[in-house]
């Protein structure tokens, strides 16, 4: 999804608590005026998020040299120590056991996981 649609996802987001906030929840006038205020900080915060997502040239690079989607072997996501005498100057190295990626210390697991291989 493009950097507009999340942004544009997290302000309906607010607009929707807001509303539900205003119209629909029976608070005195502080309680709203608090709760709107934390929800204006979620809804801040979620757009800083998601512009710190990772770039799509970064992706298409992690990405380049992936076996195609109706491969049926192990995937190993592979991060630690000794990586450059596994896989010398690559990312994905292919056996016959399976496919091994190469995830750098720069990114961490969950992050490679949820923002690379869910498009592949």
């Amino acid at each position: 999804m493009s950097l507009a649609w999340h942004r544009g996802l997290w302000l309906w987001g607010t607009l929707l608590a807001s509303v539900l906030t205003l119209v629909f929840l029976p608070f005195t006038v502080l309680t709203r005026g608090m709760v709107l205020f934390v929800i204006l900080l979620i809804c801040v915060f979620g757009m800083i998020r998601s512009h710190r997502r990772p770039d799509a040239a970064v992706a298409e690079r992690l990405l380049t040299g992936l076996p195609p989607v109706t491969y049926r072997q192990p995937v190993i996501l592979v991060c630690g120590d000794a990586l450059e005498e596994m896989f010398g100057g690559g990312l994905v190295q292919q056996t016959a056991q399976g496919c091994w990626l190469k995830v750098g210390a720069s990114l961490t697991l969950r992050d490679f996981t949820c923002g690379n291989l869910i498009r592949w």
